[in-house]
């Protein structure tokens, strides 16, 4: 789907879901390395202030609802907003 049927509210819901599960179990948690976890920790904590920042952003990933999709894409996903980035191999040198 689009940005403007995202914009629209046409994602459907079990879509935000499957985003909504690969956000939050795609972090490293503790069955990875301590390492990994604690990497993440930190991130969250260096973004936020605090050590709370990763169970807060996980409680509010959780209430994220296809209509504040559909709201935050119709507020910030505008064609003004909008950059087209491709990217392609590399020319080899003395390739035309």
């Amino acid at each position: 789907e689009g940005i403007d049927e995202v914009a629209l509210g046409k994602t459907p819901a079990a879509r935000i879901d499957s985003v909504r599960s690969h956000l939050h179990y795609g972090l490293p948690m503790p069955e990875e390395t301590a390492s990994e976890a604690a990497d993440t920790l930190a991130k969250f904590v260096a973004i936020a202030g605090s050590i709370d920042a990763l169970p807060a952003y996980l409680e509010a990933l959780a209430q994220v609802a296809p209509d504040d999709v559909a709201r935050v894409a119709r507020t910030y996903l505008v064609p003004n907003r909008r950059f087209l980035v491709t990217l392609a191999p590399r020319k080899k040198e003395g390739a035309p």
